[in-house]
C-alpha cells in the first residue's frame, strides 16, 4: 500500500510532530520475533508456528489466552513478513504523525487483539498469525480521521482510503489463505479506538477504558469458556484426540458440534473425521464390526482415500465382499491413481 498525506499541510486539525518511533519499534520487534522463530525451526512449518503462539482455536479454548498477544507478531515465512512490514512502514508513520506515538501503539495493539478475535469467532478452523489485522486497524484509524476532519482532507483522500480498503478485502476473498475476518476485526477496532481517542479529557479515558474492558470480556469468553459449552467441549475433545483417547474425543467433539452454531460445521469436520478414523482403526484391530460404522462417519465429515481403504478392509474382515467391492469402486472413481486402492483392487481380483 502506498499512501500520500491525507490531510492538507495548512489548516486542519492539530497533529503531533512527525516521528516514527512507534512504527520502527514495531518493525524491529516483528523482525526479532521472526529471527527467534527462524533459529528454532522453520517459520513456514505450521507445527512450529503452533508451538510458538499462532492463533489456533482449540488451544485458545483450552485457556491459552496469551496467543492473542503472540499471534500478531508471528509470520509464515519471509514473504508474509515482508509484505506486512512494508505495509506497516507505509501506513504507520502517517498514523503516528496524526495521533502521536502512544495513541498509535494503542490503536495498533487493540487492532491486533481484535484481529485475533475476528479470526477466532468467525474463522476458528484456521491456523493464523501475522500483523495484517493490526495494520488494517491503522487503516481504520486513518479512515476515522478522514471522516472526522473531512473538510481538511486532500481532494480524493477519503475515496482513496475506501478503494484501498475494499481492494484489500477483495484480495482476501480471492487469494486462498488470507484471513479476512482478522482484517475486518482489526479494521473495526482501529476505527473505533481512533474515534474514542477524539474525545476530550476524562471522557476519552473512560471511553477507551470501556473499550478495553469489552476486549478483555471477549478474550475471557473465548479463552475460558464455561464448563459444558461447545467451546469447552471442543477444547477437551481436541486434547483427547491429541492424547489418542479416540472414544473420548469422538464423544466430546460430537457433543460440541451439536451444541455449536450450524455455521461451525466446517470447524469440527476435520477433527471429527480424524477421531472417527482412528477409532475405526482401533475397532478393526480388535475385530469389531463397529469399525465400518466409524469409517463411514469419518467419510461423512471428510473424504479421504485412507479411510476408504480401511473401510474396504473392514467389510472384507466381516465377510461382506459385495459391500467391499462397491466401496472400492466408489473410492477409485474419486482417487483413480491412489496406490493403496489400486493394490487392494489387484488383491481382490486375484482372490476372485
Amino acid at each position: 500500500m502506498v499512501w500520500g498525506r491525507i490531510y492538507r499541510k495548512k489548516g486542519g486539525p492539530p497533529v503531533e510532530k512527525e516521528e516514527s518511533i512507534g512504527t520502527w519499534t514495531l518493525i524491529i520487534l516483528n523482525l526479532l520475533v521472526y529471527g527467534f522463530i527462524a533459529l528454532h525451526g522453520k517459520p513456514t512449518d505450521p507445527t512450529v508456528m503452533l508451538k510458538y503462539g499462532a492463533k489456533w482455536a482449540p488451544e485458545i479454548y483450552a485457556g491459552q489466552w496469551w496467543r492473542f498477544l503472540t499471534a500478531p507478531f508471528l509470520h509464515f515465512g519471509l514473504i508474509h513478513l515482508g509484505m506486512n512490514l512494508y505495509a506497516l512502514f507505509a501506513v504507520g508513520p502517517q498514523v503516528e504523525h496524526l495521533f502521536g506515538w502512544f495513541k498509535f501503539v494503542l490503536i495498533y495493539l487493540f487492532a491486533a487483539l481484535w484481529g485475533v478475535l475476528g479470526s477466532l469467532y468467525f474463522s476458528p478452523q484456521s491456523l493464523s498469525a501475522g500483523a495484517s489485522g493490526a495494520i488494517f486497524g491503522l487503516v481504520g484509524a486513518l479512515l476515522c480521521f478522514a471522516l472526522l476532519y473531512r473538510q481538511y482532507m486532500r481532494p480524493g483522500a477519503l475515496v482513496n482510503l475506501l478503494v484501498v480498503i475494499g481492494a484489500n478485502l477483495a484480495l482476501g476473498l480471492i487469494i486462498r489463505g488470507i484471513d479476512n475476518f482478522a482484517h475486518l476485526g482489526g479494521l473495526v477496532a482501529g476505527f473505533c479506538v481512533a474515534f474514542l481517542l477524539s474525545f476530550k479529557g476524562k471522557k476519552r479515558i473512560l471511553a477507551v477504558t470501556l473499550f478495553g474492558v469489552l476486549t478483555l470480556f471477549l478474550i475471557k469468553g473465548a479463552a475460558f469458556p464455561p464448563a459444558g459449552s461447545w467451546r469447552q467441549l471442543s477444547a477437551a475433545g481436541s486434547r483427547a484426540l491429541a492424547s489418542e483417547d479416540y472414544p473420548l474425543a469422538v464423544r466430546q467433539l460430537e457433543e460440541a458440534r451439536l451444541k455449536a452454531p450450524t455455521s461451525m460445521a466446517g470447524y469440527f469436520a476435520p477433527q471429527l473425521a480424524q477421531a472417527h478414523f482412528y477409532l475405526g482403526n482401533e475397532f478393526l484391530e480388535q475385530g469389531k464390526s463397529q469399525a465400518a460404522e466409524h469409517y463411514l462417519k469419518s467419510l461423512a465429515y471428510q473424504q479421504d482415500p485412507a479411510t476408504y481403504h480401511n473401510l474396504v478392509l473392514a467389510y472384507l474382515s466381516f465377510e461382506n465382499e459385495k459391500k467391499a467391492r462397491e466401496t472400492l469402486a466408489q473410492a477409485l472413481e474419486l482417487y483413480p491413481q491412489e496406490d493403496n486402492l489400486l493394490k487392494l483392487k489387484r488383491e481382490l481380483e486375484r482372490s476372485s
